[in-house]
């Protein structure tokens, strides 16, 4: 006979969705499981080395702590590799049960409800049940797994924004402050020269790849270092593994080619080096599940607000990556 685990919530993926559901379901007094397909909790903050984290919400929420588990300060992305302590350790203080390196495989609907989980990963296979199922999968796998309809990509041609690998390099002359944060962050890099205009020649003479018109760098808490966004992949379907790996084969080629530019075209790059590389991609968009409501275009522009929001005073630029092409606006060269 399988053996049954029973719980009160169980989440599936652990990046700071998936956390922060964890951390309140298990703080309210309910018995929590959290399942996550990597050896490291932190989703894209950790494995995939996003940052800095950007936005804003309303002051009093889970974020804040997230943010004080990371060490953010405004304009400097946070440590990787900390953070996959710091966050695992909220986790263990709050009684946070971790399923590492388990995925679900099959879900059993009874009455309309998930009633069972069946997940796989290095102990075998194990059952569970609760009265509460959350996805923070990111790609509604849950969610699709129990049937739910969804959609992807838009509509004119089904395409999805692109897939990125961020890294970060080392060995910039500590004097070198640039960063780069965007397609309108105008900098003059003292010699006559504009950085995002250079970006922009180099990628119509060839010498950034096609894809890349902009090489975007964050700051560390290490004058040296810089975490660098500007590797993508265009038509890619996030959810096909042979896609997946062609994306990730191509992407490492690109960054041999930005690691060029930057050491041939910007005073203090001269000797930089790879630090680290993200043990997966990021993931832009992939499914949309389709609920009781669709969120639109008007309801941003418009600040629309809900009776039944939980999210408050949220702040952030739309950001949308160019699908089929260089550039972060849509329908950009």
């Amino acid at each position: 006979m399988e053996e049954l685990l029973h719980y009160d919530a169980i989440i599936v993926g652990a990046g700071p969705a998936g956390i922060a559901a964890a951390l309140e379901a298990s703080r309210s007094g309910a018995k929590t499981a959290l399942f996550e397909r990597y050896g490291s909790v932190g989703g894209n903050l950790t494995n995939g080395l996003v940052g800095p984290m950007l936005g804003d919400l309303c002051s009093g929420t889970i974020a804040e702590e997230i943010e004080a588990a990371l060490g953010t300060v405004p304009g400097i992305c946070h440590d990787f590799e900390t953070a996959k302590g710091s966050l695992a350790q909220l986790l263990y203080n709050a009684g946070v049960n971790v399923y590492l390196q388990t995925l679900p495989v099959f879900a059993d609907i009874h009455n309309g409800y998930l009633s069972r989980l069946y997940c796989a990963g290095k102990f075998g296979h194990l059952c569970f049940s609760a009265p509460a199922f959350i996805d923070a999968t990111g790609d509604g796998d849950l969610a699709v797994m129990c049937g739910a309809q969804w959609e992807m990509g838009r509509k004119e041609d089904s395409l999805v924004q692109p897939v990125s690998l961020m890294f970060t390099v080392t060995g910039i002359a500590p004097e070198q402050g640039l960063v780069c944060w965007h397609e309108k962050h105008v900098t003059d890099l003292g010699d006559g020269r504009e950085y995002l205009s250079l970006c922009r020649k180099a990628h119509a003479e060839g010498r950034l790849p096609e894809n890349v018109n902009i090489v975007r760098l964050y700051a560390t808490a290490d004058p040296t270092e810089r975490v660098v966004n500007a590797a993508q992949a265009n038509c890619v379907d996030p959810l096909n593994a042979a896609s997946m790996f062609c994306a990730e084969v191509k992407q490492r080629q690109d960054i041999e080619t930005i690691l060029h530019f930057l050491r041939r075209e910007i005073p203090g790059f001269e000797h930089i080096r790879i630090k680290s590389t993200p043990s997966t991609m990021g993931v832009r968009e992939s499914r949309r599940i389709l609920g009781d409501y669709t969120l639109t275009a008007e309801d941003l522009l418009l600040g629309r607000t809900f009776p039944d929001a939980v999210v408050h005073k949220a702040d952030y630029c739309l950001d949308i990556h160019n699908p089929a092409g260089a550039g972060q606006a849509e329908g950009e060269d």
